[in-house]
């Protein structure tokens, strides 16, 4: 699987897990609905600041976005030992 399928999955699972519609996750970071669609079907890859942004309101890293790390996002802050 390539890197913007697994972009295009994990965007659309952290939307939905929010129970946000593209229009409603396009809002929160300034873009169109439509470009939201295109990621989450892998026919473009956001620039750094999007896929930052993505990540921020989503509560993800940008490392599990990008399938860099098979972690689910946790949830709150990380525990130290």
């Amino acid at each position: 699987m390539d890197r913007k399928t697994v972009l295009g999955q994990r965007l659309t699972s952290a939307r939905l897990t929010k129970q946000w519609t593209k229009q409603a996750l396009a809002n929160q970071i300034g873009v169109s609905d439509v470009l939201i669609g295109y990621f989450e079907r892998g026919r473009r890859w956001p620039s750094v600041p999007t896929l930052i942004a993505l990540a921020e309101v989503l509560e993800v890293s940008t490392d599990y976005l990008l399938g860099l790390t098979s972690e689910p996002p946790s949830k709150g802050p990380p525990t130290t030992g």
